[in-house]
């Protein structure tokens, strides 16, 4: 049951489902689910029903008296008017306004406006009759349509039947996090109406729930042990630059997804981003060993040429220092 209207967005439908019993301001639980999980004609009918109700208990009677008052206008121009063309537009607008009412206004009044229309039908007669006009419109006889059935509408859920509701939201949700926000909304609404509920139902639906809670948050600690483990395990092959044993830790964390039921895509998801970017450094730093191992022989042949040169130099630093101090030094002394 949603609360409000609902949106329907690249194949997930969302709407706010009451969690309580509350007429005015229910608790609410935004729930996303997948659309082809929804019995799309039912739930259109039964919106439509729903909607007209609302408006029949609120809006309708304001709507009609407007109506109303605008059809008594123009018969009253009518009567103010001398041109019998202009008497006969202004009957046939009135018509057409009456005519397209009831549709639009979930057939309110249906049959009050159809004998409106019978009325106007012959005045229009009568004027064009008095007008000259030999031709008859036949659109002038179109009735009002039939108004289609409605669904009919459910009396306010009870807590067990909110409970209920969200149990079977809870195991038809392909979202986990939301399985298990509505699975801890289902047991506390339990323990919190316990007395209200048939004792036997509370006890088996209580049983039941905790299981399924149970579960999905062992599920989830393995799923973060399972990304902990990981992904200290790549950084530290990542950081040796031992790229096949990062590569080995991906097939890894597969094989134990699948071991786990394949149950949070999305948590596998981001240990497997997170192991691929161990991945990725560990292919950079081999990458940079690599290089450096191809210039290394021609870094020592560069030593080695410098190196006599930069003996010389080391063992004439201290004459340098006496000219640059103008201590005194002789000729020979470089």
């Amino acid at each position: 049951m949603s609360y409000g209207e609902y949106a329907r967005v690249d194949g997930r439908v969302v709407f706010s489902m009451p969690t309580s019993a509350a007429v005015d301001r229910p608790d609410l639980h935004l729930v996303d689910l997948s659309a082809d999980r929804v019995d799309w004609a039912r739930t259109t009918a039964y919106t439509e029903a729903s909607r007209a109700s609302h408006y029949l208990r609120t809006r309708a009677d304001a709507d009609y008296a407007l109506l109303t008052g605008d059809i008594a206008q123009a018969l009253n121009d009518i009567s103010l008017t001398t041109d019998s063309r202009e008497r006969v537009a202004i009957v046939q607008r009135a018509r057409r306004t009456l005519a397209e009412w009831p549709p639009a206004h979930y057939n309110y009044k249906r049959d009050e406006v159809r004998g409106m229309l019978g009325m106007l039908d012959e005045a229009i007669a009568e004027l064009r009759a008095a007008a000259g006009a030999e031709r008859f419109d036949v659109s002038l006889v179109a009735s009002v349509a039939a108004a289609p059935a409605l669904e009919e509408l459910l009396p306010a859920p009870s807590v067990q039947d909110l409970i209920d509701q969200t149990l079977a939201v809870a195991r038809i949700t392909d979202v986990p996090a939301e399985r298990t926000s509505l699975l801890s909304v289902a047991v506390a609404a339990i323990d919190q109406h316990v007395g209200d509920l048939p004792a036997e139902w509370a006890r088996m639906a209580r049983a039941s729930a905790s299981a399924l809670l149970a579960r999905e948050l062992q599920i989830d600690r393995s799923y973060r042990v399972l990304g902990a483990e990981m992904l200290n395990l790549a950084t530290a092959r990542a950081q040796t630059a031992d790229v096949r044993g990062v590569e080995r830790i991906i097939a890894l964390v597969s094989r134990r997804d699948a071991a786990l039921g394949s149950a949070r895509p999305d948590a596998l998801n981001g240990i497997l981003t997170a192991v691929q970017d161990q991945l990725d450094a560990a292919r950079r730093l081999r990458l940079a060993r690599d290089r450096w191992a191809i210039r290394l022989p021609e870094l020592r042949r560069y030593r080695d040429t410098i190196g006599t040169s930069l003996t010389r130099l080391s063992s004439i630093g201290p004459a340098l220092e006496d000219i640059k101090a103008l201590s005194g030094s002789g000729p020979d002394a470089i």
